[in-house]
């Protein structure tokens, strides 16, 4: 079970009456907010996504995907679940209200005969100080909206950038109302493999490569993914890894295949053709058959639009025909690359196509 800190959840000041926080010393992690039923409850819910959503495309949909897959096994991998026992686990909308937001995960969860809580993960490759204070938002708003005790994890990917010490409490605030919410911090590649590797399912053992596995694993597990031939377990494996290897080791472990991760993309890999079919839909149904660059192009256009929105009006895209170049810019984009940096490429890469 995840071990309570001593922190506390509270709500303040909410439509002039003060909700009452309390400490709960049997489940860690929680919020528990009792809602005034005073507040005007007609206002239209929005959208809001924090200003960075701190992970790039498609780690989102891999990521997502291991966890609907194996939801009781990504439980007890976090501590969530102890050995032995029984869990009953409903996955819910992410959208919560009010103000509506768009957790990782969310799902209510009861431990054999104890009571439904709701348990919330975000996953994070590119720590900033204002990740706590997304966490209080999410904890806080999923409090709202099922009026359960919230469990709150962020998932940390990346050793390289997550710094030594990150606080366990957020605090968001719009004015004088105060959310305060407490977390768990987990560093995935502190976690042991050994639940994962023991599944030997293709699709979920590229989990292990962001855990303490050893190389000696990974070269098992990219054995067993080669064999089976499967184009959704070999990208998992391919952006999983991208993480810890460069692309050429890990097409070598994967025997040689030239799969790597944008030429997986370019050959129509499950996991990508989700987001062409976004913005090249129409082109298909009249039966336009564009060639690899311009599908890199529309891929390329699809991240930019998600992650870089000033840059994808950029004339120059249009000029780059080098599949080559395509590719090295998507990869910038995927590895969290400045805006300026990768305005730069996009330049650079268009210009011999510009007459002089």
């Amino acid at each position: 079970m995840l071990s309570p800190t001593g922190g506390r959840s509270e709500l303040l000041e909410i439509d002039s009456r003060r909700l009452r926080p309390r400490d709960f010393t049997d489940i860690g992690y929680v919020s528990d907010l009792e809602i005034s039923e005073n507040i005007p409850r007609g206002f239209t819910l929005s959208v809001v996504q924090p200003a960075d959503a701190g992970i790039n495309k498609p780690f989102d949909r891999i990521l997502k995907s291991f966890v609907d897959e194996a939801p009781s096994l990504f439980l007890r991998l976090l501590g969530m679940i102890p050995a032995g026992a029984e869990a009953d686990i409903q996955p819910l909308r992410p959208e919560t209200a009010p103000a509506m937001v768009l957790p990782d995960y969310v799902a209510v969860v009861r431990i054999g005969a104890g009571e439904w809580i709701v348990f919330h993960v975000e996953f994070q490759s590119n720590y900033h100080s204002g990740v706590p204070r997304d966490m209080a938002r999410y904890g806080g708003s999923l409090a709202w909206q099922y009026q359960m005790l919230v469990c709150s994890v962020l998932l940390l990917l990346r050793p390289d950038r997550a710094p030594a010490e990150i606080p366990e409490v957020g605090e968001y605030n719009i004015g004088t109302t105060r959310t305060v919410h407490p977390f768990k911090v987990v560093r995935l590649w502190e976690l042991d493999p050994a639940p994962i590797l023991e599944t030997g399912n293709p699709r979920l053992l590229p989990w292990a490569l962001l855990m303490k596995s050893t190389d000696e694993q990974v070269r098992s597990i990219a054995s067993i993914v080669a064999r089976q031939g499967d184009d959704e377990a070999v990208v998992r494996f391919l952006v999983s890894g991208s993480v810890r290897y460069d692309r050429n080791t890990l097409e070598e472990m994967l025997g040689g295949r030239k799969m790597g991760l944008m030429r997986a993309i370019l050959d129509g890999s499950k996991v990508v053709q989700e987001r062409v079919d976004e913005v090249s839909a129409a082109a298909r149904a009249e039966g336009q058959i564009l060639g690899q660059a311009a599908e890199a192009r529309k891929f390329l256009l699809l991240l930019l639009r998600k992650h870089f929105p000033e840059l994808q009006s950029l004339p120059e895209i249009d000029a780059i025909s080098s599949v080559t170049g395509l590719e090295s810019i998507i990869e910038a984009v995927l590895d969290g690359c400045s805006p300026e940096s990768i305005r730069e490429a996009i330049l650079a890469a268009a210009k011999p196509n510009y007459p002089a």
